[in-house]
């Protein structure tokens, strides 16, 4: 999933918002790289959400064209300097911003580490969230520990043909994603060799419907 696009046109004052917005990420995540996804996150809320963290867990922004802007700039600016934060890194950033808010009296929650935080990132229902959160903080458990927890046997194992709403791949590990786009094209792949094979059927066939000398005599059997 993209950022929000709008469909009005962008103003002046939208591209000032957006390259404002795109200034200060750049800055916090080369400052101090460790809380730069919450902070972000609580940067972008404010920003194009009007600090309204349930409009932002719906992905729904107020500066929705201010938006669009900065999903623009992100791309053009990743062209020339890979060390920008991808649209899937802003993304997780309000995603994060909203988690803090919401566990925010949630005590566990405080215990765990960014990197644990950000492996829950995926996880829409919030019960079954501070469950995990609970488990992790109270078992201590490192990142590779809660990584296996969050995508265990008993969570659905999403494969290119059960994918959720795209609105929710958003949230998925770069990792996971990557392994799924490969397994999209080798499905490509092969069902294209499947196509061609029946198309070349269709036009033997088509060729024998228009060739009258290809009619088969009366007693012809399909075997």
């Amino acid at each position: 999933m993209t950022l929000p696009e709008s469909k009005t046109q962008t103003t002046p004052q939208d591209e000032q918002i957006a390259n404002q917005a795109f200034g200060a990420i750049y800055k916090i995540v080369s400052t101090h790289y460790g809380n730069a996804l919450l902070e972000v996150g609580n940067y972008l809320v404010k920003t194009f959400y009007e600090n309204d963290y349930d409009r932002a867990r719906q992905q729904n922004p107020a500066q929705k064209a201010a938006f669009s802007s900065l999903n623009a700039l992100i791309v053009e600016k990743r062209k020339h300097t890979p060390d920008v934060p991808s649209k899937s890194w802003i993304y997780n950033a309000v995603a994060l911003a909203c988690d803090a808010h919401f566990l925010a009296e949630f005590a566990p929650y405080d215990a765990i580490s960014i990197s644990h935080k950000a492996q829950l990132l995926p996880v829409r229902d919030m019960e079954q969230k501070k469950a995990f959160i609970s488990q992790i903080a109270t078992q201590q458990m490192t990142v590779k520990q809660a990584r296996a927890l969050i995508s265990g046997d008993d969570q659905i194992e999403f494969t290119v043909h059960n994918l959720p709403p795209a609105k929710e791949l958003i949230y998925f590990p770069p990792m996971l994603l990557a392994s799924l786009k490969a397994d999209a094209k080798k499905e490509i792949a092969r069902h294209k060799t499947k196509v061609k094979k029946y198309q070349t059927a269709l036009n033997d066939i088509q060729q024998a419907l228009d060739d009258n000398s290809h009619l088969p005599p009366p007693d012809f059997q399909r075997r």
